[in-house]
């Protein structure tokens, strides 16, 4: 998927969920509901599920939310190493960086268990220097055993702390890892604002 593509998908899939938390960031918290709103005070994840088809093929992932003690500026910071990759990304086999130009990260990532795996990098930056905010997509220069993936992680002021926002599209493409594990996949991307509190905030 392209990069125009990729922004009016921001755009249009959050606002068909009723928030349109891709396009205007800093109202994030104001856009959710008030049910949802109350079940990030109390600690808890609030998660949509978003799917979608391109010309370039069938997109699964969502936006979820997580309210975490640190500071905005203090969850992207921690976000942008291997470490972090490690810790945040599920299933990490192996994770390395990659040269990149100054303003960006570049990582290979090997993600997966016994029974399946697969190879890709990414691209992330910031959208402007300061925001607190990290956009990733895929790097099709580099080998990849996925068609697609991209999103964003956000941290905005909430309560004293932040909330983490994550937005994530993945097109595993044709294939038996598709059918058998597509669920379960989606189900531990969405659940990245949790491990994101787990690690930033410990």
């Amino acid at each position: 998927m392209n990069a125009l593509s990729r922004r009016r998908w921001f755009q249009s899939a959050a606002c068909g969920v009723g928030a349109c938390v891709f396009a205007q960031p800093a109202s994030a918290a104001r856009r959710l509901t008030p049910s949802e709103r109350q079940r990030l005070v109390a600690g808890h994840q609030v998660r949509r599920r978003v799917d979608f088809s391109q010309r370039s093929g069938d997109y699964v992932g969502g936006l979820s939310y997580q309210r975490i003690a640190s500071s905005p500026a203090q969850v992207v910071e921690r976000l942008q190493s291997v470490a972090a990759l490690r810790a945040v990304l599920p299933r990490v086999i192996s994770a390395r960086r990659l040269p990149a130009a100054p303003d960006r990260h570049r990582f290979e990532l090997v993600q997966g268990t016994s029974l399946y795996s697969a190879r890709y990098s990414v691209v992330a930056q910031r959208p402007r220097p300061g925001d607190s905010e990290l956009r990733f997509w895929l790097d099709p220069r580099e080998e990849h055993e996925i068609d697609d993936v991209w999103g964003f992680f956000r941290a905005a002021p909430f309560r004293g702390g932040s909330m983490i926002s994550v937005g994530v599209a993945l097109n595993l493409g044709e294939g038996i890892i598709r059918w058998l594990f597509e669920e379960r996949i989606v189900d531990v991307m969405l659940d990245m604002p949790r491990r994101i509190r787990d690690f930033v905030d410990r």
